[in-house]
């Protein structure tokens, strides 16, 4: 997936591999030219991109443009005094130098603009709360209308969503402080409320359950 965004720019063609390395508009060449090929013009697979210039030529022969059409589209480098650089292509199809930004903005998934982005994402939130409600946007939020289906019998879910009420409640919205002894009471009877309320088969673990949870 990364590969095909790294790409060399040709400076002299010393340090370029010439049929592994991705620096032509047609890819790595190595990937449809065969190595036998390759080896029937005296080349190697360690060759460099200078060595496979001679002028404003290739050196392969003119069968090979029936044989591989994709050469038709390459034309020789143009080389300079400078060094091949390894840069990274950018979905502009730009060369750009390697950064984790243009390396995330080119490889992320891309979907639709979301309409209510700026708010939940914006640069005074608190992340923590627009996590939250990024969530809720998204329908994702486990609050009680969610979590209803998972209940049964009709006594026992609303013991469960008053106990659960009142442990949560007390200290968010009433600001009360509890006791440790009281917080652990207060949860112990909501996850027994909510056992009781599931059916479970009859094993040894299960009893073992049963009795630590003091349930029936």
């Amino acid at each position: 997936m990364v590969r095909e965004f790294i790409k060399h720019q040709i400076g002299n063609g010393n340090t370029t591999l010439a049929w592994s390395d991705n620096w032509s508009i047609c890819g790595p060449l190595a990937a449809f030219i065969s190595q036998r090929d390759i080896h029937g013009i005296g080349s190697s697979r360690h060759a460099l991109v200078k060595d496979i210039v001679k002028g404003s030529h290739f050196i392969w022969p003119t069968q090979w443009y029936a044989k591989y059409p994709l050469l038709h589209g390459l034309n020789p480098p143009l080389f300079n005094d400078s060094c091949d650089v390894i840069k990274w292509v950018g979905t502009d199809g730009n060369f750009h130098n390697f950064s984790v930004t243009i390396v995330w903005d080119t490889i992320r998934p891309r979907a639709l603009k979301v309409n209510l982005f700026q708010v939940v994402w914006f640069s005074q939130c608190i992340p923590r709360h627009a996590f939250i409600m990024w969530l809720l946007m998204g329908e994702r939020l486990k609050t009680q209308d969610k979590l209803k289906p998972w209940d049964s019998p009709s006594g026992l879910r609303q013991g469960y969503e008053a106990e659960s009420d009142s442990v949560w409640n007390c200290r968010l919205f009433k600001a009360k402080a509890r006791s440790e002894e009281k917080v652990f009471e207060a949860i112990f009877n909501v996850v027994r409320l909510k056992l009781m309320s599931l059916r479970f088969k009859d094993t040894s673990e299960v009893e073992k359950m049963r009795t630590v949870w003091q349930f029936v």
